[in-house]
């Protein structure tokens, strides 16, 4: 997701990639990237902006790897 941040409009949502390869990075590290930056884009546009990246941290992914 790439955003822009405008004086006037605030925060712009240029391009949204829907085919972004986390795949073997989730299998790896057990960490749900995808889930991880939706929730710190929703706590962001909740909070007007203000959200800090989340105090617990990354939450390990009972994610077994997507087969092809």
């Amino acid at each position: 997701i790439d955003v822009l941040e405008d004086a006037g409009r605030g925060f712009l949502v240029n391009e949204v990639n829907h085919t972004m390869e986390f795949r073997n990075s989730i299998h790896t590290t057990g960490v749900d990237i995808p889930a991880r930056v939706v929730e710190y884009v929703l706590a962001v546009g909740r909070s007007g902006g203000d959200a800090e990246y989340p105090a617990g941290g990354v939450h390990r992914s009972t994610h077994t790897g997507a087969s092809r």
